[in-house]
């Protein structure tokens, strides 16, 4: 028990940590932005339409925008496109900059056309499922709006009448709404695992089947040595609080195996 509390005490303290080193690189990811004639560091989220922000080497451009001044810029676009020659920008020709590119040599300035779930990323990411909660949300808004909508009727009306088909109604949609959703969670692609993280898989179960292994072996062999020990060549009898404690030792090793 104190061996599986430990593991589990370190693995959770790693997770935290882990989550607050991702929080802290996303909260200090910023960008230059050109405001009342100065150039400033804010975080993406802070970007705005119609702000100018300047792009350099190595930068990840975090919304879309319109090229006004370049100097020999070039962008990997391999996220968006799956190409990997890199684009040449120019004021004069391809004069968008996407959201999730690479700049990968030169400078320039472009001014914000769209940020967040409006951008090219956002938008991949809504048709990957990324904002299905914001999309739970406005449904539930809607839901709400439609009841109110309802109740307002229910007042211009006949109220008993209305009081017996809003009901039906509700009821109606309910079970409109939940045969949607379970048709959604079928038709849902399950996400597909890499190359990679299968063989990853297959081998922490076969590294866990043999620890298991090594571990139930090692109890075994400690309690046949302790047995043929005692009660064979030292012909001892049976005492529980001394003999029972050397069995929990044996188990508690077996543990420690594993």
């Amino acid at each position: 028990i104190v061996v599986v509390l430990v593991i589990a005490f370190n693995d959770w303290s790693k997770e935290r940590q882990f989550r607050g080193l991702q929080n802290k690189i996303e909260s200090d990811h910023k960008f230059s932005v050109i405001r009342q004639g100065q150039l400033e560091q804010l975080p993406i989220a802070d970007i705005l339409v119609g702000d100018v922000c300047q792009v350099k080497y190595g930068d990840l451009l975090p919304a879309d925008g319109i090229l006004i001044q370049s100097n020999d810029l070039k962008v990997d676009e391999s996220a968006l496109t799956g190409e990997s020659d890199q684009v040449k920008k120019s004021e004069s020709k391809d004069v968008c900059l996407l959201s999730g590119t690479h700049i990968v040599e030169g400078s320039g300035r472009i001014v914000i056309t769209a940020v967040g779930v409006h951008s090219q990323a956002g938008i991949i990411f809504a048709l990957l499922g990324a904002t299905e909660e914001e999309a739970e949300k406005k449904r539930k808004e809607s839901k709400a709006k439609s009841a109110v909508e309802a109740g307002r009727e229910l007042k211009k009306g006949d109220k008993k009448r209305d009081l017996e088909k809003i009901p039906e109604a509700e009821a109606l949609t309910t079970n409109v709404e939940k045969s949607e959703e379970k048709k959604k969670k079928k038709s849902r692609p399950k996400k597909e695992k890499s190359v990679l993280q299968t063989k990853l898989t297959k081998l922490a179960i076969q590294i866990g089947y043999a620890g298991t292994a090594i571990a139930l072996l090692t109890v075994i062999i400690l309690v046949v040595k302790f047995s043929v020990t005692t009660f064979v060549y030292d012909k001892e009898p049976w005492n529980t609080g001394k003999h029972l404690k050397r069995l929990v030792g044996f188990i508690i090793t077996g543990v420690t195996v594993l």
